[in-house]
């Protein structure tokens, strides 16, 4: 009776950790109008804001998945010219995603995608770490974010999710 008390136990939490330990699997994703394709945990829902902004009204296109707690974003959105200066142009979009959520820039380093080129920063809010990889591609403006509460762990798909960022229309 012991042994098969203890095979139930086993197999019990087996189950169990399958549920706690099984990971989102990642899908492909791909928006022509955008112009863009990445692997994001499920199909992102599509919205489209208009904000205000010094270069004038700007129209926002947004895909979110939400995995739980934790928020795959991808933006885009033109503008009506290039940028003149890239370094000020970067430092506006950091410091407005921070200020827009009340947070801090925790860090920042320079990257590029596809020969294109972004700033990958962290902001910090109260309760969220909001990891932010940004590219300026002509007119363009792509912000790819993941949002994690400062509670839980950082997903395993993270870096796969940063990685498979690709401009299909640059």
């Amino acid at each position: 009776m012991k042994v098969r008390n203890c095979s139930v136990v086993v197999l019990f939490i087996l189950i169990l950790s399958s549920f706690v330990c099984a990971d989102t699997s990642m899908e492909s994703f791909t928006s022509s109008a955008g112009g863009f394709s990445i692997s994001m945990p499920g199909t992102p829902k599509e919205s489209v804001q208009y904000v205000d902004s010094a270069a004038g009204k700007l129209e926002l296109h947004q895909f979110t998945v939400e995995d739980g707690n934790i928020a795959y974003i991808v933006m885009y959105n033109d503008y009506p010219r290039t940028p003149e200066s890239q370094e000020t142009f970067f430092n506006n979009v950091r410091d407005g995603g921070a200020n827009a959520v009340k947070g801090k820039v925790t860090k920042e380093k320079i990257i590029s995608r596809q020969g294109y080129p972004g700033r990958a920063f962290d902001i910090q809010t109260t309760d969220t770490l909001l990891l932010q990889d940004v590219y300026l591609v002509g007119k363009r403006l792509y912000q790819i974010i993941l949002g994690v509460p400062k509670a839980d762990k950082m997903p395993s798909q993270s870096n796969q999710f940063f990685s498979s960022f690709k401009l299909t229309q640059p």
